[in-house]
């Protein structure tokens, strides 16, 4: 019990300072062959970073305090699955399928256009991100920390030369 009042007097210090520290931005670049994919095609890889435990815990912390004041505000809207607790994409395709009967049922046509925006998160703009946290009159303490978390991240990738490393100064 004492190490949890220790982490969460910690978690708390971290979000009244603003502080995400240095050793939770640093993370691993792993890469996981897809199955049924040519081994020797760089597109059959999935990369995935690892970041510290410790670190994943305050983003979840931060995310549940992000979705709560989205839901207190009543910004997220009724077809948005992803991201969202208690909803997944199983519920999405549930009903998108209770459409396409309802429509065949009153015998209307139905048609599904599907998006995949490849790179989507390679090319997010942070600072519009935070424009529209500040326009909501979201809580400034919270868009402090999270611009502290994506401000200064550092990857490495181990490759047959040895480890390469990048950052990535303003988040």
């Amino acid at each position: 019990m004492a190490s949890l009042k220790c982490s969460t007097h910690f978690y708390n210090k971290c979000y009244q300072l603003h502080g995400f520290p240095e050793p939770w931005k640093k993370g691993i670049i792993v890469l996981f062959h897809m199955d049924g994919k040519e081994a020797d095609k760089i597109k059959s890889y999935r990369p995935v970073t690892l970041l510290p435990t410790i670190g994943k815990v305050l983003e979840q912390i931060l995310l549940r305090r992000l979705n709560h004041t989205l839901k207190k505000k009543n910004l997220l809207h009724h077809n948005q699955f992803v991201f969202r607790d208690g909803r997944s994409i199983g519920d999405a395709i549930h009903q998108l399928v209770e459409k396409i009967h309802d429509a065949k049922n009153k015998k209307l046509h139905t048609l599904f256009i599907s998006l995949d925006i490849q790179g989507t998160f390679d090319h997010l703009q942070y600072n519009s991100i935070r424009n529209t946290l500040d326009e909501i009159n979201f809580p400034s303490r919270t868009i402090e920390t999270l611009k502290d978390i994506f401000n200064d991240r550092k990857v490495t990738i181990q490759t047959a030369q040895g480890p390469v490393s990048w950052s990535q100064q303003q988040g």
